[in-house]
């Protein structure tokens, strides 16, 4: 077959494929009737208009305005490079309805290797695209979903360009309260700094992350956030919005809490039990250590506790721990560190306290407990003593379990030497009594 024979320009004008010629500068020179009729222009509107022309716009594969840079004809003028199956939706002002196409550019040069002309061809891939309301999925799902904007780098970060229904119903926010904002505008004064840190320095290297956040409702309350923040690229890979996916895991976390509040609390008395002291003391020692502070340990006994549950029974038993650790909340610091280590036993750690006034505390509690009987509901009381044994680090390094264990031996003195009294560990009573 002779191809000489074909018209070219007939065969480009019955194609269903839309083909446009650009110039050098982006200046329309053809455009086959196919590439009118996607565009929705008449020939007059386009011939020699170039690719800035407003009558016309470009999506993107996330349906966001395509930047002029993206477009396939400025791609082949930046890189020189042709560009293949690039997704691109077209849309005008006078209709919300896209137009799908595929394109492809490519270059073209003249005898001295300059570039003459731009091809850009591309098929109606409409109807074979799903289109699926993906905009409605997101407003009506029940986490919430923050659009920010990554251009703006701003004092406080990217601001809040779009948010679900999901906001109102989790953060009492109204939608107009939150377009223009930091995305820390839900930050408090608990808000983990160092997880924020994380996020800012993840979102200014445009990498996605993941945290575990606590944030604040428009009333204050506390919100604890599963945020997932990753990065949405255009397609010529520049970052152009964050979309934060936040699952409130409020209720967990506080599931999370009572569960500890379960194994670090006596159930009875509500103090800490063995496990729960051991913790926190021997962090108290780690600080007390570093700033080189008084730390004074003392364990507390129930005097004759057996013979209060032979006489009146176990329930009685349990008022008289209850009431017993009653009485130690209301004689000591919100910074001692009270516990029920076992049984009818207590201990009591107190820092930032030099020994003589730490032996004042206990003496003082020794004097209220005796004071302060048990009423039972008959109107009958119960007359409860305490032994106290007294151990200090004496500006020296101790571990607890040393403290405790020289505590303990003050305890048994006290004991020994009849109860109801506080006695001070001393190395020499305890190689004397070994």
């Amino acid at each position: 077959m002779n191809l000489s024979l074909i018209n070219a320009a007939s065969l480009i004008n019955n194609l269903h494929a839309g083909v446009v010629v650009h110039a050098a500068d982006t200046a329309v020179l053809f455009a086959n009737p196919a590439a009118l009729k996607m565009l929705r222009l008449t020939e007059t509107q386009m011939i020699g208009k170039d690719a800035l022309d407003p009558h016309w716009h470009f999506l993107d594969s996330y349906r966001s305005i395509m930047p002029y840079e993206a477009f396939p004809v400025n791609r082949v003028i930046a890189t020189g490079q042709p560009v293949s199956n690039l997704e691109v939706g077209i849309t005008d002002s006078s209709s919300k309805r896209v137009t799908w196409v595929l394109c492809n550019a490519y270059p073209e040069y003249d005898e001295q290797q300059h570039l003459s002309h731009i091809v850009v061809t591309f098929i109606d891939t409409t109807r074979s695209k799903r289109n699926i309301p993906f905009q409605d999925v997101v407003e009506l799902a029940s986490d919430l979903v923050l659009v920010l904007d990554a251009k703006d780098d701003i004092a406080g970060g990217p601001k809040i360009i779009y948010a679900n229904q999901a906001l109102t119903r989790i953060t009492g926010y109204q939608k107009a309260e939150v377009y223009g904002q930091p995305h820390t505008m839900f930050d408090g004064i608990d808000t983990d700094p160092n997880s924020r840190a994380d996020i800012a320095a993840a979102m200014q290297n445009r990498v996605a992350v993941q945290a575990q956040l606590l944030n604040y409702t428009k009333l204050g309350e506390p919100l604890w956030f599963d945020l997932n923040i990753v990065p949405l690229c255009n397609d010529v890979g520049d970052v152009v919005y964050f979309a934060a996916i936040e699952k409130d895991i409020t209720t967990l976390k506080s599931k999370e809490a009572q569960l500890r509040e379960l194994a670090t609390r006596d159930p009875l008395t509500k103090l800490l039990n063995r496990r729960g002291f051991t913790a926190v003391a021997r962090e108290a020692l780690k600080l007390a250590e570093r700033q080189k502070s008084a730390v004074t340990c003392g364990m507390v006994d129930i005097d004759f506790f057996k013979k209060i549950n032979d006489q009146y029974g176990h329930e009685v038993g349990d008022l008289a721990l209850s009431h017993f650790a009653s009485i130690m909340r209301s004689c000591f610091r919100s910074s001692d560190i009270i516990s029920r280590v076992g049984g009818e036993e207590f201990c009591i750690l107190l820092t930032e306290c030099s020994q003589a006034d730490a032996l004042q505390l206990l003496e003082y509690f020794r004097v209220q407990l005796a004071a302060t009987p048990l009423v039972m509901h008959d109107q009958q009381r119960i007359s409860i003593t305490t032994s106290i044994g007294v151990s200090s680090n004496d500006g020296k390094h101790r571990a607890l379990l040393e403290l405790m264990k020289t505590a303990d031996q003050a305890l048994y003195q006290a004991k020994s030497n009849g109860r109801n009294r506080t006695e001070l560990f001393s190395s020499t009573k305890a190689e004397e009594a070994g």
